[in-house]
């Protein structure tokens, strides 16, 4: 099964995210369903580990913070952008929560990431659309305030390849919490 951990974005977060979307030829947009805040990529998991990672991924402790979720802008940032995404201002807990996963993650076989961790929240994929048709579009929304969130919990999904796109799937939520309450 093919695993990642992400912190969900509320409704009304996702529906102002919405506002970006338009049809341009190269873009293939996330459905509104399943935009998320991916914390790790696990990959390709067989069903031993996995029922083994739900169960590890509870000792992940964090108290609930916020996150903003504002400004667009795309991967890699030159020449031939392959995701266009809404940045999230992170504070530190963010990075801790997703140092905590990622540790927890490789016992299990998810590989290291190849860059260091930018939050993010993708859009679309894009296909061979000229880097000025993507430029456009990131400073037409620049000031993209999409607003902010309380982080109180991360999920454990599962995602299944399809021929309309992937369909995510939660295995398991796990609440915030710190070591005294355990």
């Amino acid at each position: 099964m093919r695993l990642f951990t992400a912190i969900p974005i509320t409704e009304d977060i996702k529906e102002r995210l919405s506002e970006v979307y338009k049809p341009l030829s190269g873009f293939k947009w996330v459905s509104s369903e399943n935009l998320h805040l991916t914390l790790k990529f696990i990959g390709n998991t067989r069903r031993p580990e996995a029922n083994e990672l739900v169960e590890a991924l509870e000792s992940v402790e964090f108290d609930p913070f916020d996150i903003t979720i504002r400004s667009l802008g795309s991967f890699p940032p030159k020449k031939h952008p392959s995701v266009l995404w809404a940045g999230v201002e992170a504070p530190p807990p963010l990075f801790e929560l997703q140092e905590q996963i990622d540790e927890i993650t490789r016992q299990y076989g998810a590989k290291p990431d190849r860059f260091d961790y930018r939050p993010h929240v993708t859009l679309a994929r894009i296909h061979s659309t000229p880097m000025k048709e993507v430029a456009k579009l990131t400073e037409e929304f620049k000031d993209l305030e999409a607003g902010g969130m309380k982080v109180s919990q991360f999920v454990l999904y599962e995602s299944k390849l399809q021929p309309g796109g992937a369909v995510h799937s939660a295995k398991r939520i796990y609440e915030a919490r710190t070591g005294m309450e355990k």
